[in-house]
């Protein structure tokens, strides 16, 4: 389960960051264009302006939003979580091969 919840939380890291890289530099690039080129894509340049701000803001919400989930150090939680009980794992298996006696303080 701790490694579902890593991918998962990895997952959801990795798209949020690439798709505020992409969204910011469209809106960078945006900036560089001529009111002549805004209107050949049938809107005035005012009201794309104006959509691109709103856009721009969402990116910004989105960044903070990224900053306040913290998903990559979650993952990394949940991968550490991972590792210990895959170790602890194979910690009782080797003892049960081995017949030994399982002393519950080692794998407290």
């Amino acid at each position: 389960m701790y490694s579902v919840l890593r991918d998962r939380y990895a997952r959801r890291a990795r798209c949020l960051t690439l798709s505020i890289f992409f969204a910011s530099i469209v809106f960078v690039t945006a900036t560089f264009l001529q009111d002549s080129d805004l209107s050949q894509f049938g809107v005035s340049a005012g009201g794309l302006r104006l959509a691109m701000g709103i856009a721009s803001a969402v990116v910004l919400f989105a960044s903070v939003a990224e900053l306040t989930l913290r998903w990559r150090e979650v993952s990394q939680s949940y991968g550490d979580a991972a590792q210990r009980t895959a170790r602890a794992k194979a910690d009782a298996r080797e003892a049960l091969v081995l017949d030994e006696e399982i002393d519950e303080g080692r794998f407290k």
